[in-house]
């Protein structure tokens, strides 16, 4: 069996190459595609005799656009696409990471768009990353129950092998020049409107000890929000700011270096970097929204209430009472347990039960997620 991997996300985030290796080793072959042309789908598979699944992770390429008339035209190509592939009875099937995109912009096609990819037949099975997923895509996109039995949840896999992890702490607090800090709040990853970073400076900011220090690192998505960062750091001497792309190799300085990670999210179901930091053994500053509850739990996190105006400052006052050294162990143990072997065997077990290659999928495939 082959299958194809869309889109091809591999230069920013190692999940795909994680799980794809995952895959091959119980005997499965995956390819990950960067078509970006007319027909991207289409010329994914072209050429490839034993294409069974098409397996898409993220829609965001294939279907917005900088106009409304432009993403109308790629949503229903896309759409024309998947049919197509339907008729070259190729299984397709989708790993539904968030429910909504983060930063829609025409938010009425995405939902006629995922409505009719759900709804009528075009996607044949749908991971999610936890349970709550299930019933999140249900009320969302109008969907009758029976379509929960074409849901599967799967484990986040943990990044612990992607990155190298030897620097300790006083020397990555010292590279950063935070070493006289009692608490080191983290902010990492590309810097995007849905992230609110700016928010979480103008909080620490209000509420923040004067030994406290608030680290921004990670590239900003287009100058106006970089900017906007700068213009609210406003020298402030406890925050300390490196506004571009952060080499693999100099993650773990970031992260070792500090208490907790913060991520001020919204819109979203599950977030890669809240593994991350769980992966680096760090706690949690985060809402309490989609996948983040079952995933990590109270024990690793500090959660709040993002529609409450208050909940964020309430998080980072909490966090000074809070034993941040044990629950960024507890987060690291918790990692360590996020196979990416459990996700490929629960997977695979669908792959092969869309394609008859048995009768019925891996059993385990519709247990919870630890």
């Amino acid at each position: 069996m082959t299958v194809v991997f869309l889109p091809d996300y591999t230069d920013t985030n190692p999940y795909q190459s994680n799980l794809a290796a995952e895959i091959e080793k119980l005997g499965e072959q995956v390819m990950i595609t960067r078509e970006r042309s007319l027909l991207p789908i289409l010329r994914s598979v072209r050429n490839q005799d034993d294409i069974t699944v098409v397996h898409v992770h993220w829609f965001d390429p294939y279907l917005f656009s900088n106009s409304l008339l432009k993403t109308l035209f790629k949503a229903i190509g896309t759409l024309l696409e998947l049919l197509v592939l339907r008729f070259m009875n190729v299984s397709i099937v989708w790993t539904c990471h968030n429910v909504k995109s983060h930063e829609t912009p025409y938010p009425r096609i995405e939902y006629l768009f995922k409505r009719v990819f759900i709804g009528m037949g075009l996607c044949k099975h749908i991971f999610v990353h936890c349970e709550k997923a299930k019933d999140e895509l249900l009320t969302t996109y109008g969907l009758d129950e029976a379509a929960k039995s074409r849901m599967t949840a799967i484990p986040h896999g943990h990044y612990i092998d992607d990155y190298e992890n030897t620097v300790e702490r006083p020397t990555a607090q010292q590279e950063i020049g935070v070493e006289d800090a009692e608490n080191v709040f983290l902010f990492f990853g590309l810097i995007r409107p849905y992230k609110n970073v700016v928010s979480l400076i103008e909080t620490f900011k209000r509420v923040a000890t004067p030994d406290e220090r608030l680290v921004i690192a990670g590239k900003p998505s287009d100058e106006a929000i970089g900017q906007r960062v700068r213009k609210a750091v406003d020298d402030d001497d406890r925050i300390r700011t490196r506004l571009q792309f952060i080499p693999s190799d100099h993650i773990q300085v970031y992260m070792n270096a500090a208490d907790a990670v913060v991520l001020p999210l919204e819109n979203i179901t599950m977030s890669g970097s809240t593994i991350l930091g769980m992966s680096f053994g760090r706690a949690l500053i985060v809402p309490r929204v989609g996948c983040i509850p079952e995933v990590i739990g109270d024990d690793g996190a500090v959660m709040y209430d993002p529609d409450d105006t208050d909940g964020l400052a309430d998080a980072l006052t909490a966090a000074r009472e809070r034993p941040l050294d044990s629950m960024g162990a507890y987060n690291g143990r918790l990692a360590r347990r996020k196979d990416w072997s459990e996700a490929a065997g629960r997977i695979v077990g669908q792959y092969r039960a869309l394609t008859d290659r048995t009768r019925s999928p891996d059993p385990s495939s519709e247990t919870n997620i630890e």
